[in-house]
């Protein structure tokens, strides 16, 4: 074997197979107070659909054919206690699931190890603590499903050409499956001669993932992840039988004259200490880490330099190929992380720039009702105040010296340009009372920050829940500047939520009560003050609250106070009145009350098999739809039965 050919071999194993958490709730029958659609109870004519309503199975159901290409996603999650794939999610297509047939959800089982080797440690050229033999490592590891972005299809057909994505980034509910390191009574050995040891779960076949072995500590600090991007083929793989073997392929730096792993010699361009920092690399698209997390100390790294290796398969042309370097200072340093293109010939040497001292800010909170605030106040910064090492030589030649630290350099002219890339840094501190007005104080890295307040959840957003909430509020572009310190930070007054009112009815005329109704925040909640600029991206400390409440008998209305911003609001019809999900888009503070009409639905259904010809029961099924923009959104949801049947009505519009 070489070390850049991960080993691929057939033994026999023992494995224990470890199952994932999964909720597996009951569906339980509708209370007798809440309107249902059934007929001939309730005629079908007085939908007035465009397409139609009829009778079918005790319900009035849209009448118009399927679309020609739908756009509706199908996640099963099997129960922890069945006997193949216990708590995996599967992913279904409209077109692999035929309404109303049987499907057999695809599993396969993967096994394998982490194999370290004498060859891999010797190319580390590190005293690693383990043996100079095949050795297996303890793993955490990681499979992210991924998903064809804008495709309703888990498995698109080659020619499709939709970038691959993580399925959670784009709003379905598949959550990433979690193994644990087991043992194998094979024949290696572990560190320091401990028990064989490797993984293996369940996963869906035909899916692609994103499959990451992360050792466990301490051997995450020498040996890298080893990242591939895999798909596997339904099989009857025993519990018993090892698929795979995982050396790390250490790969090289291939534009170096002669092929390297990734070395780097590190330092802070004002000579200060690294004590407390840590180094790595990291993929550029995901920012997940691809190499070792490696602490550093002193004021540079060692001779020779600091050792990242990386780990994918198959091989990139590069080891570095879309990868960037982070220096990352120790937490409470008040300095941002910074992130370099990981390119040029290696060992490369990289400085951390020279930056402003840290700037102490102080500000206040005011609510517009005149009462106490507490509340949550987030800086995320959009630029950081820095000075490259090559720019700090030019200013120093122009006469402006640098000598003596950054803060003496401002003060004799030094400029610190703004920097919109290559740096990251989010805090948080929290606005409270002694009193009087609400203050905080926090040290920041000088630059420009999004600042986002946001007061406290209330158990509900209801307002005959309790009393109303003060809404989030978002200031963008707040300037520390460069002067000294300390600052004063935007002045800021929390508004009462806007209320947002409406009604639901069935479109037979008869008022919706019962239902939920939840707010989903889709955009960050608008700015309050500052300059708002070019929009900047979503992120969760400015995003609006969820909110949820219940339409009131016997009108169908509802009430909920909500944070500025834009939502989906979704009325949820009681488990078991045969009515549908529906979801509208909201701009909130709203200029009308809303309306929300209830359809006739489609009615959808399975019978739900594993590969073991036993059916499915008691599995939590989840419809969802891919909208052209924005987020997948949930339609519905239903449990299989003793059969593994499964019965969903859903929204028309959404097909």
């Amino acid at each position: 074997m070489t070390p850049s050919t991960a080993r691929r071999r057939a033994r026999v194993v023992a494995f224990g197979v470890g199952a994932a958490v999964a909720c597996t709730p009951i569906a339980q029958p509708a209370p007798s107070t809440v309107p249902r659609n059934a007929c001939p109870e309730y005629p079908c004519a007085a939908y007035a659909q465009d397409a139609g309503a009829a009778c079918a199975a005790g319900a009035c159901v849209d009448t118009a054919p399927p679309p020609p290409s739908s756009r509706l996603v199908l996640l099963v999650a099997v129960p922890t206690d069945a006997h193949v794939a216990p708590g995996v999610t599967f992913a279904l297509s409209a077109d692999q699931a035929s309404n109303a047939g049987v499907t057999v959800l695809q599993a396969s089982l993967n096994s394998g190890r982490y194999l370290v080797t004498p060859t891999t440690i010797a190319d580390l050229q590190t005293n690693t603590g383990v043996t100079l033999t095949d050795t297996s490592l303890p793993v955490h590891v990681t499979y992210r499903p991924l998903w064809p972005q804008g495709s309703p299809s888990p498995t698109p057909g080659p020619d499709a050409g939709a970038p691959l994505t993580d399925a959670v980034g784009l709003g379905l509910a598949l959550y990433p499956i979690e193994a644990e390191a087991v043992p194998a009574s094979g024949f290696l050995s572990g560190p320091f001669g401990s028990p064989d040891v490797g993984f293996t779960t369940y996963v869906q076949a035909s899916v692609d993932y994103e499959r990451t072995l992360t050792p466990d500590p301490p051997w995450d600090q020498t040996f890298p992840p080893d990242v591939s991007r895999v798909a596997f083929v339904a099989g009857t793989v025993t519990e018993g039988q090892l698929q795979d073997e995982y050396a790390p392929d250490l790969t090289r730096k291939t534009e170096a004259l002669t092929a390297t792993i990734p070395t780097f010699d590190l330092s802070r361009a004002d000579g200060q200490t690294l004590d407390g920092w840590t180094a790595y690399l990291r993929d550029a698209t995901t920012k997940r880490p691809i190499s070792p997390i490696k602490p550093l100390s002193g004021t540079s790294t060692p001779d020779g330099g600091l050792v990242l290796p990386t780990s994918h398969h198959p091989h990139p042309q590069d080891a570095l190929t879309n990868a960037e370097l982070v220096m990352a200072p120790g937490a409470g340093q008040s300095l941002a992380t910074a992130a370099f293109p990981a390119v040029a010939i290696l060992p490369r040497a990289e400085k951390y720039p020279f930056v402003p001292d840290p700037v102490t800010v102080q500000g206040s909170i005011e609510s517009a009702d005149g009462n106490a605030v507490v509340a949550d106040v987030v800086f995320e910064a959009t630029g950081i105040y820095a000075l490259a090492p090559a720019a700090a030589a030019a200013q120093e030649d122009a006469g402006a010296p640098t000598e003596g630290g950054p803060e003496a350099g401002a003060e004799a002219g030094v400029q610190f340009p703004l920097q919109t890339q290559g740096f990251e840094y989010a805090a948080r501190t929290r606005a409270q009372s002694d009193g009087g007005a609400s203050t905080y104080t926090i040290d920041l890295p000088r630059g420009v920050y999004r600042i986002s307040v946001r007061p406290p959840d209330v158990s509900s957003s209801g307002v005959d829940a309790g009393p109303r909430s003060q809404a989030v509020a978002v200031v963008e572009a707040f300037d520390t500047g460069q002067s000294t310190d300390p600052i004063q930070g935007p002045p800021v007054a929390l508004q009462l939520a806007p209320i947002t009112a409406g009604t639901a009815v069935i479109a037979d005329g008869r008022p919706l009560c019962g239902a939920t109704v939840e707010a989903l925040p889709v955009h960050c909640a608008r700015p309050t003050g500052g300059e708002a600029g070019s929009p900047l991206p979503d992120t969760a400390a400015c995003m609006p609250r969820y909110a949820a409440g219940q339409t009131s008998t016997p009108d169908g209305s509802f009430v909920l106070a909500l944070d500025p911003g834009e939502y989906l609001l979704r009325v949820e019809p009681v488990d078991g009145t045969s009515l549908p999900w529906v979801t509208q888009a909201v701009s909130v503070p709203t200029s009308a009350p809303i309306f929300v009409r209830i359809p006739a639905p489609v009615r959808r259904g399975l019978q739900l098999f594993g590969q073991d010809g036993v059916a499915i029961t008691n599995a939590l099924v989840r419809m969802f739809t891919i909208r052209p923009s924005g987020p997948a959104i949930e339609l519905g949801r239903a449990v299989t039965d003793a059969s593994g049947r499964f019965e969903m009505y859903i929204d028309p519009a959404a097909e």
